[in-house]
């Protein structure tokens, strides 16, 4: 049995197991495959059918390579290699964040885990490509400061690097995440102020 038969049959089997979704992403409201919602499950298929997947990088490329224990020709996976930029993080973390990134990616592409959330979340922007202008990009700014917002956070979940790569087909979720946070901050606010106002008996 050639290695696609047996990447075939373990997709199979991967797709008649029930996968549940642990990963979240609060700023647009979907949820997403971890890792771990799905890794030992494949190893699990992997090692039954007789194939086995290493996964490594370069400067460049993140490759996951599909071995046929019995021998044979592989079948390789890969991606260009990115970068993060998160706050508070230093380069080690930031690396280690690109790859389990990655990781994830290969994972999904080779076995065709489809991330049906997400693609509802995303399809359907006006133009999927194109960026906030310089007036957006402020607003969004003040809306960041306003709800006390963590600006790489932020960015993370959208998975951009910078509010000048923001796209435009998600501004108004964005905007609307943020506005939400920022009514109940106020609404926080109001009750804590009527709860210091002393009434007419203590003045």
């Amino acid at each position: 049995m050639s290695v696609y038969r047996k990447l075939q049959e373990a997709r199979v089997k991967l797709q008649n197991t029930k996968l549940k979704k642990s990963g979240k992403n609060k700023f647009a409201g979907y949820e997403y495959f971890e890792l771990g919602d799905f890794v030992p499950a494949i190893q699990t298929i992997c090692n039954e059918v007789g194939i086995c997947g290493i996964i490594s990088f370069t400067a460049h490329d993140a490759t996951l390579t599909i071995h046929d224990v019995d021998g044979g020709e592989p079948v390789v996976f890969s991606s260009p290699m990115s970068s993060a930029q998160l706050k508070g993080c230093h380069d080690v973390q930031n690396l280690g964040a690109v790859q389990t990134y990655l990781r994830r990616y290969l994972w999904t592409n080779a076995f065709e885990l489809v991330e049906h959330d997400v693609l509802d979340a995303t399809l359907g922007a006006p133009v999927a490509d194109k960026k906030i202008n310089p007036k957006q990009r402020a607003e969004l700014a003040s809306l960041l400061a306003q709800s006390h917002t963590h600006k790489g956070q932020f960015l993370s979940h959208f998975e951009v690097d910078s509010l000048d790569r923001f796209p435009v087909g998600r501004l108004d979720e964005a905007k609307a995440v943020l506005t939400k946070k920022i009514s109940k901050l106020n609404a926080k606010d109001s009750e804590g102020n009527l709860a210091e106002k002393p009434s007419k008996s203590e003045a």
